[in-house]
């Protein structure tokens, strides 16, 4: 299943502290940033999301857009928000695109490993990238299964679209 694979790639670039960018296609069509990179139309696996987003990898600085439940794009270039100028590039190009398009774009942090979504113009709070067991980057363990619930219900939100909606007709 493409959400369970989602989850255990998200899982595990979070430990590996790999940086990543992920845009779950909603009802806005993101066709004009899957042009910016390379269309893959492959079946989702959290092996691919490891190796995608590996460091040094030819694809790891752009965004992956989701489609269908399936990895549409990879190398993506998406528009950088205006009004976040203090975060990275990787964080500034999820906010713009949350803020151009109903996508729901999932960061994973190099530097902390941190899972954040954004929708519309912020972030909430990030999700702990280790939720069992010892040092979870600082959150304490009684708010990781909240954050998870959100993570898994917006997920779910996606899954349920991952049909092509009626206005779409190419590949």
């Amino acid at each position: 299943m493409a959400l369970e694979e989602l989850l255990l790639g998200l899982s595990r670039l979070a430990e590996r502290r790999y940086g990543a960018l992920l845009a779950l296609e909603r009802r806005t069509p993101l066709g004009e940033y899957a042009a910016t990179g390379e269309v893959l139309d492959a079946r989702l696996s959290a092996r691919l999301l490891v190796t995608l987003f590996h460091p040094g990898t030819p694809l790891h600085d752009g965004g992956a857009i989701l489609r269908g439940g399936r990895l549409f794009a990879a190398g993506c270039v998406f528009p950088l928000s205006e009004a976040h100028l203090g975060l990275g590039t990787r964080h500034r190009a999820a906010l713009g695109l949350s803020e151009a398009s109903d996508a729901l774009v999932i960061v994973v942090s190099e530097e902390t490993g941190a899972i954040r979504v954004a929708e519309g113009e912020g972030f909430p709070r990030p999700f702990p990238s280790r939720p069992c067991g010892s040092g979870s980057r600082g959150w304490p363990m009684r708010d990781w299964p909240a954050w998870l619930l959100s993570l898994l219900a917006a997920l779910a939100v996606w899954y349920s679209l991952r049909e092509r909606p009626p206005w779409w007709s190419g590949p």
